[in-house]
């Protein structure tokens, strides 16, 4: 399964798809991963903002774009619904 929030991804059309009371919670190697932009089960793959130690994201060297990070691994995508749909 392909997740992605970028429009231009392959896995946006089935992000778009999901129920609004539906969050995907996302896991490598049985570490939870927060911030996800592309997610790719198949290939194992995670393309995720960078957080510092404080749990803010971190910035590139010039300070016009957060920086990201790309984790492999065994990717798991668990779906967590919600009782209702959020307003």
């Amino acid at each position: 399964m392909r997740l992605s929030v970028k429009p231009d991804d392959r896995g946006y059309k089935a992000f778009r798809g999901l129920p609004r009371n539906v969050t995907p919670l996302v896991f490598v190697d049985g570490r939870e991963v927060r911030g996800c932009v592309t997610v790719d089960t198949k290939r194992g793959y995670v393309l995720a903002f960078e957080f510092d130690d404080e749990g803010s994201s971190t910035m590139n060297s010039r300070r016009d774009a957060v920086r990201m990070v790309q984790l492999r691994g065994r990717v798991e995508v668990v779906m967590r619904r919600y009782a209702q749909e959020p307003t």
